[in-house]
């Protein structure tokens, strides 16, 4: 979903990043108020598990600094 308004922009980052790159679930940006802060990967488990805990952490920090 992450890439849904910009189908070809992860095959772009296998053109640009030296020794290319694999895409795989499990990583998610971070925003601050609208302001990319950084991100979140994480591995070691399936793809479909790695992704889900990825997302619920990053969804659990913005409740948690956000106090929403």
């Amino acid at each position: 979903k992450q890439w849904e308004d910009r189908p070809l922009f992860p095959m772009s980052l296998t053109a640009v990043i030296p020794e290319g790159v694999t895409l795989n679930p499990g990583g998610y940006p971070i925003y601050e108020n609208g302001v990319f802060v950084g991100a979140i990967g994480v591995g070691g488990g399936s793809p479909k598990t790695d992704d889900e805990i990825a997302r619920v952490t990053v969804e659990d920090w913005d409740l948690l600094s956000h106090g929403d």
